[in-house]
């Protein structure tokens, strides 16, 4: 299989109570940091150290769950799919 690097020597800060958009060209693996982020990626090899809200997490061993859970208490996930259904209303 053909390995793919998504960032490498990258760093990037977002300040606390406010929106961060996350922009680039289509297949710049945009989704695929958030769904690292959010703990949400499954398949392939994730290393590296993330820094958020001052604590470091060293993406080895149990670090990625307890990164995964920080982040998900102080933030929210909306998927990039959505799902429209023909019986949906404009309230729903």
């Amino acid at each position: 299989k053909k390995s793919v690097t998504t960032l490498f020597d990258s760093f990037g800060s977002m300040k606390e109570g406010t929106v961060t958009a996350i922009m680039g060209p289509s297949g710049a693996a945009k989704s695929t940091l958030v769904d690292i982020l959010a703990g949400r990626k499954s398949v392939g090899h994730i290393c590296g150290n993330f820094t958020v809200l001052g604590r470091t997490f060293n993406i080895s061993g149990d670090g990625m769950d307890r990164l995964s859970q920080l982040i998900q208490g102080h933030s929210a996930y909306i998927p990039q799919q959505e799902y429209f259904y023909p019986t949906q209303t404009v309230e729903e």
